[in-house]
């Protein structure tokens, strides 16, 4: 058996190339499950997924409090974190070579455009010292954000917490999309609008009302009658508003009753902000 270890897998899973990558995947599995190592061809595997949550946790002093992957690295965050959970050496390996088989399959050619390292950088840099995101929002969790390089035919932008024996972290994951031919930055402030709403919701004291109550007195009377999926997709967007509102990335041409509510939500904003 060739020497294989968390170097050798590295160098072969982190192409920029998803479908390759997936494919490669598939073939360590099935090499595994012929072989008469395959427990220990699974602990190393295993051993290297740890190393790479463990290397997302280390912040050095001076560092930025967030992470921004892109190419062969964002794929290998993708790998570690869509990683079956190890059970039976056989059946992980199934499962690992589905994973890979999957990868190869739904991953395609880039279509549309993708959020910027260099608008990622500008944005929190904004965020941080207009609404101390890194502080209040960032305090449990560090953002980590990955940048693929190849469009999913049905996974598009979210986040996730990634959860390890250590600690934490949120990863951001952004596909190159043209969905309604949206501006990239907009789609970056939406997750980090969701991730916002979703610790003001989680805390004992449930802080998104009044954010709640001011976003939907914009809309018609009937909104207390859309799906509960539905109205939160419209509270985060209200607060992505919020959150643009005084950015550079900000329209300068908008109406002043625009202008006026996007004030009012960056302000109640603010406001739950600090009291967490």
């Amino acid at each position: 058996m060739a020497v294989i270890d968390r170097q050798t897998l590295a160098e072969g899973f982190s192409c920029g190339d998803l479908p390759e990558c997936g494919k490669r995947v598939a073939a360590f599995a099935q090499m595994a499950l012929d072989s008469v190592h395959r427990d220990m061809l699974v602990q190393i595997y295993y051993d290297w997924i740890i190393a790479i949550h463990k290397e997302d946790l280390i912040f050095n002093t001076g560092e930025p409090h967030y992470k921004i992957f892109s190419g062969g690295q964002a794929a290998l965050r993708y790998l570690a974190h869509n990683s079956p959970a190890r059970c039976g050496t056989v059946r992980t390996l199934r499962r690992l070579n589905d994973l890979g088989i999957s990868m190869s399959r739904e991953f395609y050619h880039a279509q549309g455009q993708q959020v910027e390292a260099a608008n990622i950088r500008q944005a929190m840099g904004y965020l941080n010292e207009e609404f101390g995101l890194d502080k209040k929002i960032f305090d449990l969790h560090r953002p980590c954000f990955i940048r693929l390089g190849q469009s999913h035919t049905t996974e598009q932008d979210h986040w996730r917490i990634i959860q390890t024996d250590m600690s934490s972290s949120i990863s951001i994951y952004f596909y190159p999309c043209c969905i309604n031919i949206e501006e990239p930055i907009h789609r970056l402030f939406r997750q980090l609008a969701g991730i916002c709403y979703n610790r003001f919701r989680s805390e004992k004291r449930d802080l998104s009302r009044s954010i709640e109550d001011e976003i939907k007195s914009w809309c018609c009377p009937e909104v207390d009658l859309l799906t509960e999926r539905r109205q939160k997709e419209m509270i985060v967007e209200g607060i992505c508003l919020g959150l643009i509102h005084g950015s550079p990335f900000e329209d300068g041409n908008l109406p002043n009753n625009v202008k006026t509510r996007r004030r009012r939500i960056k302000m109640l904003i603010q406001q739950t902000l600090h009291r967490l």
